[in-house]
């Protein structure tokens, strides 16, 4: 067969063991399989703020909201520490990243 473009899109937040996805990747990349993987992230994925909150309420939201945003972030830096490891990249996407986007970067030829 001839190699194919895999685009993995997922916010990787059940991975707690990243063994069977560095196995996963070491067979699609055997067989010259291009492996791109795309978290959605960021304020964008969090809801709206209510127009009635309260400005307590939404001090307290955008207290949550900075504190989520700050341990997603980590997360996703060390998730992509780990797939750079295993040979892939991991990009990150807004909300208003067209999906276009990410396939066309997923199947571009890569740098050498």
């Amino acid at each position: 067969r001839e190699s194919r473009t895999v685009l993995v899109v997922s916010d990787l937040d059940a991975v707690r063991d990243f063994a069977p996805v560095r196995q996963a990747l070491g067979a699609l990349r055997q067989k010259r399989h291009r492996v791109t993987f795309v978290a959605p992230a960021g304020e964008d994925f969090i809801g709206r703020k209510s127009p009635t909150a309260t400005a307590d309420e939404s001090a307290r939201r955008d207290a949550l909201v900075a504190l989520f945003t700050a341990d997603e972030s980590a997360r996703l830096q060390e998730m992509r520490q780990n797939l750079a490891s295993a040979g892939v990249g991991l990009h990150l996407a807004s909300a208003r990243d067209p999906a276009a986007r990410w396939l066309r970067r997923a199947a571009a030829p890569r740098a050498r």
